[in-house]
This record gives structure tokens, C-alpha cells and sequence, in this order.
């Protein structure tokens, strides 16, 4: 979902300076290892997924979120090239758009049954040991770009 007053292809033009081509494949994992990216305050650990096959469904994704500053911060919009659209699935602002809350001096883990960000209309199959980027946009940090590793479904 992309805010209002900023036009998707805008939104997804600004947070992934990659060609669209570069995306349409899935990348090898460059280690199992969990991996982080760090924007001012907040560090952004672990995204990922589950494999699945074919196009077409949906995949949620979860991550950590650390807030190390005083001011609290909050997901207003994820993108990728990946999906048909994307999802902030949590609690809802007074404007009635959905929000993830990252409250200061905190940690805030994204999950199924809980707050998340649920990409609708994979275009590919997810593969596991692979991954894929997706742009998080955060009201005060702004655009994230982060690679979500894709896992094993465990059985």
C-alpha cells in the first residue's frame, strides 16, 4: 500500500534504484546467517519469508525491528517488484490507514498472527537459500530497502 498522494510507480522509482529485470529472478542467499540493515535509530533484522511454489499467492513477512532513539517510528508502506501489492496488516491509525507501531527504545517483531507486511500476487515462486528486495517506508526514518531471505517452510 502506498500512501496517499504518492503514486506507486513513484514510490516504488525512489526506494529501489534496481532495474525491475534484476528483481524478476530470484537471487542466491549470500549466507544463512541472519543479517540486519540499520537506518538512524532503528535496525532492521532478519527479514523473512517461506518458499512456495508457483505465482500467484501470498507471502507474509516477518523481521525484527529494533528502536534504539527516543522517538517512536511506524511502517506506513512496504513495496517490491515482486508482488502485485502489499499489505500493512496491524493495527489502524484514526485515518484508517494501517500502521505498524515501532515504539522508542524498543523491539517489535513481524509475524503471522501478528503485525506484518503481506505481499499479495507473488509474481514468481519463492525458493528457499534465495531472496528478494522490498522498500519499507517508515514516517520518520523514510525509505528502507531491504532484502527478505526466503526459508525453508518448516514442517
Amino acid at each position: 500500500m502506498v500512501p496517499k498522494g504518492l503514486r506507486r510507480r513513484d514510490f516504488l522509482s525512489c526506494s529501489l534504484a534496481v532495474g525491475s529485470a534484476a528483481l524478476a529472478i530470484a537471487i542466491p542467499v549470500r549466507s544463512a546467517a541472519s543479517h540486519s540493515i540499520s537506518k538512524g535509530a532503528l535496525e532492521i533484522v532478519h527479514p523473512w519469508t517461506f518458499e512456495q511454489s508457483g505465482a500467484g499467492g501470498d507471502a507474509v513477512i516477518g523481521m525484527e525491528i529494533r528502536n534504539t532513539g527516543p522517538s517512536a517510528d511506524r511502517i506506513i508502506a512496504a513495496e517490491t517488484f515482486e508482488a502485485v501489492s502489499s499489505e500493512i496488516v496491524a493495527a489502524t491509525t484514526k485515518s484508517g490507514q494501517p500502521v505498524i507501531e515501532i515504539p522508542p527504545r524498543s523491539r517489535t517483531d513481524l509475524h503471522a498472527g501478528g503485525p506484518h507486511i503481506l505481499l499479495r500476487g507473488m509474481k514468481t515462486s519463492l525458493i528457499a537459500d534465495t531472496y528478494f528486495t522490498i522498500a519499507l517506508l517508515f514516517e520518520r526514518a523514510g525509505i528502507v530497502r531491504i532484502d527478505v531471505n526466503v526459508e525453508e517452510r518448516r514442517r
